[in-house]
């Protein structure tokens, strides 16, 4: 188990300690280790010179006492905290909104417990809309929500609308492959509930994760706030954790009791601004994009047979294809080829 210190220097606190002393220096971290008071989530907060500039990643590993994959990961991470990868997605990566920041994602449905499966509770709707600052009445967001998938109304609701409203859009794909961010359930060591991986802030970027530990019970609200928070770092948001007490950012270890998406300070908030709304609107502009007027849902394939012994194909996030049609297949409809 990594001790305080390999902690610390694992999420950018001790710059100025080499890997390799951590189990011999005399350090006193009393000062610094309350800092961590609250963490779950793997994300460093600072950037470390000596970690970014790794090359050996089992060496690292074993330095820091953690597994190979999750110091590939922080290696990463550190990289991009420099500042090369902190623009945020691109305008236009998107057809539902061609003039807007957007980012598509994969929510890996099946990777989750039934737990964040089941079906919302009505008193889990009312809580979340205590807050008192999303866009939907009562009955609108009964309408859209009730009874739904508690890990769709976290994600397609309460998430969506939070970055929505700072000016990026997350549209959802129904295929990892065209997605940017790929969201999932998986166990995760210790404490730690949360782990996400920063943007280049390409269209075409594939591959980042979003990891939520699968041991982790919590209800929409809590859901939301892991979310939320990891879709921060998926942004290229850093930690907020100086002050957290009082500011409770969505990036903080200690988010408020409910979930507000980004506070701006004003009413009907009744938190302090969100100190990461700055950075997010220097890279999205905070105009709010169009929303859905319904949850997203995934449109059905559409086989339409065509004069001339060919077929008309439209799937999902694809553009319409044309095949011919070489056999009729009984009841399955017509089997076809490129």
């Amino acid at each position: 188990m990594p001790t305080t210190a390999q902690i610390l220097k694992a999420k950018g606190h001790l710059p100025g300690v080499p890997t390799a002393d951590l189990n011999h220096a005399n350090l006193d971290v009393s000062e610094i280790e309350g800092v961590l008071e609250g963490c779950n989530c793997d994300h460093p907060d600072k950037y470390d010179h000596e970690i970014a500039s790794a090359t050996d990643a089992e060496k690292l590993a074993s330095e820091l006492d953690r597994d190979v994959d999750f110091t590939e990961y922080l290696i990463g991470a550190m990289q991009h905290m420099v500042g090369a990868y902190s623009t945020g997605f691109a305008k236009g990566c998107n057809l539902e909104f061609p003039d807007s920041y957007s980012v598509s994602y994969f929510l890996d449905r099946a990777t989750f417990p039934e737990h964040y499966t089941r079906p919302v509770r009505d008193d889990e709707l009312d809580e979340a809309l205590s807050a008192g600052v999303w866009r939907w009445t009562r009955e609108e967001c009964f309408d859209l929500w009730a009874g739904k998938p508690m890990l769709d109304v976290a994600y397609l609701g309460f998430i969506y609308e939070s970055y929505r409203a700072i000016g990026c859009a997350q549209v959802e794909r129904y295929s990892v492959s065209e997605a940017n961010v790929r969201i999932y359930s998986i166990r995760m060591p210790g404490s730690v509930i949360g782990r996400a991986w920063y943007t280049s802030g390409k269209c075409s970027e594939r591959g980042l994760k979003h990891q939520i530990d699968s041991d982790y019970r919590p209800g929409l609200i809590g859901t939301c706030k892991v979310g939320g928070h990891e879709w921060g770092h998926g942004h290229g948001e850093e930690h907020q954790f100086s002050g957290q007490a009082t500011h409770h950012s969505v990036m903080s270890y200690y988010p408020p009791r409910l979930f507000y998406g980004f506070s701006t300070g004003q009413a009907p908030h009744v938190l302090p601004r969100d100190r990461s709304i700055d950075s997010l609107i220097a890279k999205y502009g905070g105009k709010p994009n169009p929303p859905y007027s319904t949850p997203p849902v995934k449109p059905p394939v559409i086989v339409v047979p065509s004069v001339g012994g060919t077929i008309t194909l439209t799937e999902p996030g694809k553009p319409t294809r044309t095949f011919a049609e070489v056999a009729v297949g009984g009841g399955d409809g017509p089997i076809v080829h490129s």
